[in-house]
């Protein structure tokens, strides 16, 4: 979540996306690795590389609005529902 806010990140990637057009690649790595540079947690998270912990969403790919599974430090969370991304509208931005 970004401070002060009730958006989440998932969300944000979605409005990245729909409305200010980046490619999916560009918005999940900026997702991942800024909020953990601010943090100075980047040295453990933010990013694949050996040695660090995996925080993996995974999303259906046709609509990228809804979140089917998650990792959080490299074990897939079971038994939570899908998550449905807010959709973004102008108001929002």
């Amino acid at each position: 979540t970004l401070a002060g806010s009730t958006v989440t990140l998932a969300d944000q990637f979605l409005t990245m996306v729909t409305y200010f057009g980046l490619d999916v690649v560009k918005a999940s790595l900026v997702l991942a690795t800024n909020p953990a540079r601010i943090a100075k947690i980047d040295h453990r998270v933010g990013s694949l590389q050996e040695g660090r912990k995996a925080n993996l969403l995974v999303v259906d790919g046709a609509t990228m609005s809804t979140i089917s599974r998650r990792m959080v430090y490299g074990a897939w969370l079971e038994g939570l529902e899908p998550y449905i991304m807010l959709r973004p509208t102008p108001a929002h931005i």
